[in-house]
């Protein structure tokens, strides 16, 4: 829970190379958010060379104070099968993040 924080997974190999990828966080507001401001999601697909931005939005609540936030996202930048997503939080906004995850195709 630190204000501006950058959350990276280890790399995850795809067995092909894929075109689609859905991002999604669980997530407790501990100061109020903007979302795709305050909080900002993308996927890279070159083991973290680059990233692809994700739009977000919020898809439901999973429970009292704990958000479920996803979005998907067309990859343009298809030139490697090696998966990475990267969770940063700004404007000194404070967030408990307690899952995320992506799913391709």
């Amino acid at each position: 829970m630190l204000p501006n924080m950058t959350l990276i997974s280890n790399s995850v190999e795809a067995l092909a190379e894929p075109t689609n990828a859905r991002t999604m966080l669980m997530l407790e507001q501990v100061d109020p958010l903007t979302i795709n401001t305050d909080v900002i999601t993308s996927i890279s697909l070159n083991n973290g060379v680059n990233y692809e931005p994700v739009t977000l939005e919020k898809v439901g609540n999973f429970a009292s104070t704990t958000e479920l936030w996803a979005g998907v996202e067309e990859l343009v930048d298809r030139n490697d099968k090696t998966i990475k997503i990267k969770v940063e939080t700004a404007n000194n906004k404070s967030v408990k993040v307690y899952g995320w995850g992506v799913l391709w195709s």
